[in-house]
């Protein structure tokens, strides 16, 4: 079988949840399936961290691809060009897009529908296109991809696809993520919080992941006598101004650290040395920091919403994303409750097994039919 990937956001170095799972799903498609050949469609020069497999073909074609605009021009002039002189058996796109001209069986992964409920956290253009042609995609495709149960009944929901049409393929959990000594803890907390114990949100700080909320919550705990830092770690996206207004009017620059993009490598400490991690998003088609914390042995505060009650079950502290007082409580409850905060490490470390991505790939590889 002959199938062409749409590579375009696994982009090393940058990788995101949507990166993460179409570079570790691939990998290991590639490396199970030697029988199969896999061509890459990129919209930029790729940089690989790692040696690609020999049945792995990479195209580079233009131009690139980061407004919808470009995404149009891209898939439904290049990639359709590309497509209809190639011929492919399978064409599968893990960020969702789809060639509408193109007449050959198309598979997409639709990992949420933020855009549908929560248009007030993207820019204007992109929800006209996410809007404008998601539907179509769903439509269009031979099948359809989602990351939990609750993204699949919200695709059939809201774009009226049939349940057999769509299948839950979960992610799973990158390279590192391991509980740490003691030591080994504090070593990396002198390194990037002077020794300090520290709460760990990561992520692209976007504001459907309810950065201010966060704030504000964490401005409470201090109040109520919490004295661990907060770390911020991800990507500062265009909606960050209200958050950075907030530290500076609550005085909160020596206890709030950004650390931007980090080595994977660091990340994987970061999250592994702190007191818990806190991802109380408005919305999440899935949530992958929650589960790389549970590997990590790291407790974890989360959203009662969306796919975070699915997918934590009931090895986190759950809280409603605009209710500031309970997640301040929570935070002094595992700063202060040594016995809940063991229960949590031991359940999440049961729930992390629960995820991995060679099932994932193992679910890609069966929806395919291979």
């Amino acid at each position: 079988m002959v199938i062409a990937v749409n590579t375009r956001l696994m982009q090393f170095g940058k990788l995101d949840g949507i990166g993460w799972f179409t570079w570790q799903t691939l990998k290991r498609l590639s490396k199970n399936y030697p029988e199969h050949t896999f061509h890459f469609l990129f919209d930029r020069n790729p940089e690989f961290k790692e040696p690609l497999n020999s049945n792995i073909r990479v195209h580079v074609i233009r131009p690139k691809a980061r407004h919808p605009l470009a995404y149009l021009l891209w898939m439904e002039l290049r990639v359709f060009a590309w497509l209809k002189h190639h011929q492919p058996d399978l064409f599968f796109s893990p960020d969702g897009m789809l060639c509408l001209r193109y007449k050959g069986k198309q598979m997409g992964v639709i990992h949420d529908l933020n855009f549908e409920h929560r248009p007030q956290d993207l820019r204007w253009f992109d929800i006209r296109y996410y809007q404008t042609f998601y539907p179509r995609f769903a439509k269009k495709a031979w099948k359809l991809l989602t990351v939990s149960e609750f993204s699949k009944l919200d695709i059939h929901q809201t774009y009226s696809i049939e349940s057999n049409k769509i299948e839950v393929v979960y992610n799973g959990i990158n390279e590192g993520y391991n509980p740490l000594p003691a030591d080994a803890k504090q070593n990396i907390r002198l390194r990037h919080t002077a020794g300090k114990p520290y709460w760990i949100f990561l992520g692209s700080l976007h504001p459907r992941k309810n950065i201010l909320g966060l704030l504000k919550a964490y401005h409470r705990y201090r109040n109520l006598g919490g004295t661990h830092l907060l770390v911020l770690c991800g990507s500062k996206y265009w909606g960050n101004h209200d958050a950075d207004a907030y530290i500076l009017q609550n005085r909160l620059q020596d206890a709030v650290i950004f650390k931007n993009q980090q080595p994977l490598t660091e990340i994987n400490l970061l999250v592994a040395a702190a007191e818990a991690l806190c991802l109380i998003s408005f919305f999440e088609g899935f949530g992958i920091p929650v589960i790389e914390a549970m590997q990590c042995g790291t407790p974890v505060i989360c959203s009662n919403t969306t796919a975070l009650n699915e997918i934590a079950a009931d090895a986190a502290i759950k809280v409603a994303p605009d209710n500031i007082q309970a997640i301040a409580e929570a935070l002094i409850t595992i700063e202060q409750n040594f016995t809940l905060k063991t229960q949590l490490i031991e359940k999440g470390l049961r729930r992390a097994k629960d995820f991995s991505w060679d099932q994932t790939a193992d679910r890609v590889a069966k929806a395919m039919e291979l």
